[in-house]
């Protein structure tokens, strides 16, 4: 699957473009506004071995009647872990669809929650909380990007006193956007300076240090910073670990209160069984996915349609 976006003046004639370049098979995954005179910038969803001549047409396998056999194929691949694949796979049963992309949208739908980030909606800080080296920083960078692209007024608080690569890389972003940014390292001084920045900026983002979900002195740590912070926590995990242990972690961060997950590094797999364990088995809600780790490209608001083509797609692409 591609991921390609277009710039036009409206979304209308984004789209045109796209069309008229990739064919009217093309998914709208989502829209925002650009910065200087490029108007509308609008991310649009292909697959991968589609062209002007529709590649569905090609493939009876997701447009036209199928076997179950391609259900447990394609779960199979994914390597979604067994209990789930076998449950996923009686509920097919029950879907009468000539579909698999379909099929499988159905499916997620009835065994997964969707709530992607509605930044624009409110003014509670979120606090974006993980194991180390998953992509929080670089996610709270694409989130404050596409705060300041819808025109929100957004403020940003790190309490990682670590990695202080990762703190100057979001420093010079926010210096670049005009976003304020503040470095807390005592959790006690946290609510006086969130409520501060509530106050200016309307939107705050919080950026923590890389946790060990099975250290009992991470997480009392991680507890503080979330009661002391009033925010929500958003579990932000790697989609190319394994998808048991992915099902541990998100067990470990839905204790301290997490929700919703975003699911990073889904640019270098194929599968997505990990972020489907951990969402199960932490009881999460699909929030995010990022599809490329340059901040600039940002993240992509999880659907049970865009996962669906996912799953349909059966081939490595590394």
């Amino acid at each position: 699957m591609k991921i390609i976006s277009y710039y036009a003046d409206t979304v209308a004639k984004a789209r045109k473009k796209a069309i008229k370049e990739l064919g009217p098979e093309i998914v709208l995954i989502s829209t925002q506004r650009s910065f200087g005179s490029k108007g509308i910038k609008i991310t649009v969803a292909l697959e991968t071995n589609t062209k002007k001549e529709s590649s569905l047409k090609k493939n009876n396998k997701t447009n036209e009647i199928y076997d179950l056999g391609f259900i447990e194929e394609s779960l199979k691949f994914h390597r979604v872990p067994e209990s789930l694949k076998s449950n996923m796979i009686i509920s097919s049963k029950q879907i009468s669809t000539r579909s698999a992309e379909i099929m499988f949208e159905k499916l997620l739908n009835s065994y997964f929650k969707f709530n992607p980030l509605q930044i624009h909606k409110t003014q509670n800080p979120f606090i974006l909380v993980g194991p180390p080296g998953h992509g929080k920083t670089i996610s709270v960078a694409k989130l404050v990007t596409r705060a300041r692209l819808s025109g929100c007024s957004v403020g940003v608080i790190n309490t990682d006193s670590i990695k202080v690569i990762a703190y100057e890389q979001i420093k010079s972003l926010t210096n670049i956007l005009e976003v304020p940014i503040k470095n807390v390292g005592k959790p006690k001084n946290l609510p006086n300076i969130i409520n501060a920045m509530l106050q200016s900026e309307g939107l705050v983002f919080i950026d923590t240090p890389g946790l060990n979900p099975y250290k009992k002195k991470d997480m009392d740590y991680l507890k503080v910073l979330i009661k002391n912070s009033s925010a929500e926590p958003i579990l932000v995990l790697g989609a190319d670990i394994d998808a048991n242990e992915a099902a541990k972690m998100a067990k470990a961060f839905s204790i301290v209160g997490t929700k919703r997950i975003i699911s990073t590094r889904l640019d270098i797999t194929s599968r997505l069984g990990s972020m489907l364990s951990a969402a199960e088995q932490g009881n999460l809600a699909l929030s995010e996915i990022s599809l490329d780790s340059d901040i600039s490209s940002g993240l992509t608001p999880a659907s049970s349609m865009l996962l669906s083509k996912m799953l349909v797609e059966t081939k490595d692409t590394n």
